[in-house]
């Protein structure tokens, strides 16, 4: 394809054209491009609560750090670059653009949005990369990406300069671009995600998950509370899943942020209706019955206030079919140590770590603030984090319409007319 003064309008105003709305949705495009950036396919998929994203070139790809992550887009104006295309009434419609080093299985990914007046940068997310020789494989969280369930639409587009694009007798620089599809763009759809509850995780007390892998399990007690969404907001950020273990008496007041974590791909888990020491089976009973009320979750985790855990409370929690979580690295984060302590201490975890945080409960300032690099730490050294289900082996139990495809739920609109019962006598 030529250059042409309309390729940038091109990519971001497209009309769109139909594909299949079930699985993943795919653009072709003939080889047709000089240069290493010649696209052959697209595809993009859903599955559960991520996006999926192949991307084909004819030659061999060229290293990401030759990429730019938040091009010009000016006329004429000679840059490399390889850009994803996506519009949806969520995000309107932005340009993703990997760029840079990958770091073991993650790479940079930067995020320009399309307006009226023109494409602006607009920061970066993480995505996981997998490369070939010819192509890559970009998975991102739909909540880091602020996707939501409906219609989606994509495109791609490149653009590369060197000898390869120079015609025969020319004395300038001429850029190679390409795009897929060749016109307009590709419907697909992203369909909600319900996780209904868990399964495989049996009726015990764990401190730590198997070490077989570089696992680790960030966790966070004592919420929901008004420090759940930055740290939601974080993890989202950095396309990573954690396990909030809540206050049962909270959860009304945060339904809709409680919704948002599951839909995220993160996990609810039982810490009692109100924090009390040795609770017994009617008080988790009530949390989990309201948690599962708010967000149609029923959780399958349970972690005692205090990490204390008479035999009592660890049978009632088995009696209703949930896995009793303890910790094996303790930040302390309640006594606000300061930042650089609970990152000293959460680091400290290794192969099958379960690390306690607190979101709620007082000023968690300190712990949001130490999160970001928390997560660096252990992604630099090849952990990856994973919520307590997955961690112990788990499988999350899905809801599904008759289309086989996941289904949204809302809430009733009454609050449940369920009465905590009285612990002892």
């Amino acid at each position: 394809m030529r250059p042409a003064a309309t390729a940038v309008a091109a990519l971001a105003l497209a009309s769109l054209v139909a594909a299949p709305a079930a699985g993943a949705a795919s653009a072709r495009d003939r080889p047709d491009t000089p240069g290493p950036l010649d696209l052959v396919k697209v595809e993009v998929g859903q599955k559960e609560t991520k996006l999926k994203v192949r991307i084909g070139v004819s030659s061999p790809l060229p290293r990401l750090r030759e990429l730019r992550p938040h091009p010009a887009f000016e006329k004429g104006k000679a840059e490399r670059y390889l850009c994803l295309n996506l519009a949806s009434h969520s995000i309107g419609r932005r340009l993703y653009c990997p760029a840079g080093d990958t770091r073991r299985d993650h790479v940079a990914v930067g995020v320009n949005v399309v307006g009226k007046r023109g494409i602006r940068g607009n920061g970066s997310v993480t995505a996981k990369v997998e490369r070939s020789k010819r192509g890559l494989v970009l998975r991102f969280g739909l909540g880091a990406l602020g996707i939501e369930p409906g219609k989606l639409s994509f495109s791609a587009a490149t653009s590369w300069y060197g000898p390869a694009c120079v015609p025969k007798g020319s004395r300038g620089a001429t850029v190679c671009v390409d795009r897929a599809p060749p016109r307009g763009a590709v419907k697909t759809r992203i369909y909600p995600v319900r996780r209904v509850g868990c399964t495989g995780l049996g009726r015990r007390t764990v401190r730590s998950g198997p070490a077989r892998h570089k696992w680790v399990a960030l966790t966070f007690d004592d919420g929901p509370s008004l420090y759940t969404d930055d740290v939601l907001r974080i993890l989202d950020h950095n396309h990573v899943h954690a396990t909030f273990f809540q206050i049962g008496q909270q959860v009304p007041a945060y339904a809709g942020l409680d919704r948002k974590i599951l839909a995220h791909g993160n996990e609810l888990a039982n810490h009692s209706w109100r924090h009390a020491t040795g609770p017994g089976e009617g008080d988790l009973r009530h949390t989990s019955d309201v948690i599962e009320h708010a967000t149609g979750f029923r959780p399958c985790a349970f972690r005692p206030p205090g990490g204390y855990l008479p035999s009592s409370t660890a049978a009632a929690a088995a009696a209703l079919g949930m896995v009793s979580v303890i910790w094996d690295v303790d930040t302390r984060d309640w006594t606000t140590p300061g930042s650089a302590s609970i990152l000293h201490v959460a680091t400290s975890g290794g192969r099958g770590s379960i690390v306690l945080m607190h979101d709620g409960g007082g000023n968690r300032s300190q712990t949001v603030a130490a999160l970001p690099a928390i997560i660096h730490s252990y992604r630099a050294r090849g952990y990856r984090m994973k919520t307590v289900t997955e961690l112990l082996g788990g499988h999350y139990v899905l809801e599904e319409d008759k289309h086989g495809h996941h289904r949204s739920w809302n809430p009733p609109a009454r609050k449940p007319a369920v009465p905590i019962p009285r612990e002892g006598p």
